[in-house]
């Protein structure tokens, strides 16, 4: 594992954790998500695609040596215990005259101000990487229980002028969005960032969107909230 690179990002300059190599080996962790995951279509979030459970062993061994970098980085009270929620593995599979319109968007994870979102990258194939987005109307770049009802009255409105032949995933700029850092995908490269930022995956249909888990994007996805 390289050390870990921190970048403060954005007008808000919230902290980003970017480690690559992050484990010595991927085969595993690759291997298991071929052979012996089962990947549907998740019913309880919007992702766009396919996932599948994280094998326990390979969550806690990812997690382990993250915890003390989140606890010092993000000034999280010492008394709060980390706990992994929602941990997938992810295969975008849906093509864009398939999205609903809330999938066209970047989004947060949670308002919380304690809850960190981890993604491993798990391919060596070239893919779009993760963009952090700013809102331009309301200059928004995390969301928390204090903006939540101003940023849902925006995006209502904007969803309302939607239709099936406008759908697309969000690229970089656009009138309501822009993305201020691609966190880029690379095999083995783990970032970590606080779950109220806005963000959404850089979707190249070329090449992102693929169910096969040896040549689609296929990430780890971790929450892990501290309560």
């Amino acid at each position: 594992m390289s050390k870990p690179r921190v970048e403060h990002l954005g007008h808000s300059k919230n902290p980003v954790i970017i480690i690559d190599d992050y484990v010595s080996d991927t085969k595993k962790i690759i291997d298991y998500a071929v052979q012996q995951s089962a990947f549907n279509q998740d019913a309880n979030s919007f992702y766009p695609g396919m996932r599948s459970r994280l094998p326990a062993e390979y969550v806690l061994d990812c997690v382990r040596p993250l915890i003390p970098h989140l606890y010092a980085i993000y000034n999280i009270p010492k008394h709060l215990t980390a706990k992994p929620v929602d941990l997938r593995y992810s295969l975008i599979t849906r093509q864009p005259h398939e999205l609903k319109a809330i999938q066209t968007l970047p989004h947060f994870d949670t308002p919380s101000q304690y809850t960190i979102a981890v993604l491993h990258y798990l391919n060596d194939q070239p893919h779009g990487g993760t963009g952090l987005f700013r809102h331009k109307p309301t200059g928004f770049e995390y969301i928390n229980e204090a903006r939540q009802q101003t940023y849902f009255d925006y995006v209502k409105n904007n969803l309302q002028h939607f239709t099936p032949q406008s759908a697309a995933y969000c690229p970089a700029n656009n009138e309501q969005y822009e993305c201020y850092r691609e966190l880029e995908f690379k095999l083995n490269r783990l970032v970590a960032y606080p779950g109220c930022l806005l963000h959404t995956a850089l979707v190249n249909p070329k090449t992102d969107i693929d169910a096969n888990p040896l040549t689609g994007r296929l990430t780890a996805n971790m929450l892990l909230e501290f309560v």
